[in-house]
């Protein structure tokens, strides 16, 4: 394995660096030409890349919790954003706070959402997608048929394949009008 050169842009000196495996870049390094890192690696402070960027495994992003990107953008695999969110699904995408995508393909954003159809798409508050290609939106409403898209606020739940359902209102709010 080729060590990396890394030049310190206060300092100007070209450092070799490799410490069991474990790489620290801090004070505005640059990395100049290709390097490869086994094991884990800690960035302090920024991180700026010009051309190509290729990750194997997994990426964790913390500090000010902002991610910039300029240009396109293309991610192979799961991703997940926010505090909480779960993916045990290929290629499932999850944000917000304990959301969980567990069917393929699914993704679930907002706040406790579920979307464990394969392909299925849950959001905003306490929501399910547990049919495939389903989609729930809203507030606590639930898509369990094949195809179903649900929204609004709660629904009566239904495996009808294909169905569009609106939300009902609850009964309490009704009894008061």
């Amino acid at each position: 394995m080729a060590i990396p050169l890394v030049q310190n842009k206060d300092t100007g000196l070209v450092v070799r660096s490799i410490i069991n495996e474990l790489v620290n870049y801090t004070n505005n390094s640059t990395v100049t030409g290709s390097f490869k890192v086994t094991g884990s690696s800690d960035i302090t402070g920024d991180l700026r890349v010009n051309g190509s960027t290729s990750f194997t495994g997994s990426v964790y992003i913390s500090g000010s919790n902002t991610l910039f990107n300029t240009g396109p953008a293309t991610f192979s695999g799961s991703l997940t954003q926010g505090m909480g969110p779960f993916i045990t699904s290929k290629y499932g995408h999850a944000e917000g706070f304990r959301t969980t995508a567990s069917g393929d393909y699914s993704h679930a954003e907002g706040y406790q959402t579920l979307a464990s159809g394969s392909n299925s798409h849950a959001e905003g508050n306490n929501t399910k997608a547990l049919g495939s290609t389903s989609h729930a939106e809203g507030i606590g409403t639930s898509a369990a048929g094949i195809g179903q898209h649900v929204q609004g606020r709660y629904n009566i739940t239904s495996s009808t394949p294909s169905a569009f359902i609106i939300g009902k209102v609850n009964q309490i709010l009704l009894d008061q009008i």
